[in-house]
């Protein structure tokens, strides 16, 4: 194994979802069964298969947890969109844009007609 794999093994663990969560699982279980298994046998062979063992199971177990978690979330979040663009189907397309009210545009239209006035009335003057 060269330091390339290792390298892809590290990207991989960064991009597929619940990889991380699961291989740090599955070592802390690892561990634990191992170190449990040379308590109660003594023998450090049967440590070491108890050690793996844990691993693997609480390692598979952790990520497709995650993933059914992930999916849940994902449906939920799914339900809450369409319900929010059912009750709105004239939104506008750009998530916070907010339009004017027209209240909001008449006192500045009045303002600028405001600045003009003079200007007017002391070119006819």
């Amino acid at each position: 194994m060269c330091a390339h794999d290792f390298g892809d093994m590290m990207g991989v663990l960064n991009t597929e979802p619940c990889a991380r969560e699961g291989l740090l699982y599955g070592l802390g279980a690892g561990i634990g069964a191992g170190v449990l298994g040379f308590f109660k046998r003594g023998r450090v062979l049967s440590a070491g298969n108890w050690g793996v063992a844990g691993f693997l199971v609480v390692a598979v177990a952790a990520k497709q947890l995650c993933h059914f978690q992930r999916a849940h979330e994902h449906a939920k979040l799914q339900t809450i969109i369409e319900e929010g663009m059912s009750k709105h189907k004239a939104a506008p397309a750009v998530a916070g844009f907010e339009p004017r009210p027209d209240s909001t545009a008449a006192p500045a239209a009045a303002a600028a007609e405001d600045k003009t006035a003079p200007a007017s009335k002391t070119a006819s003057k």
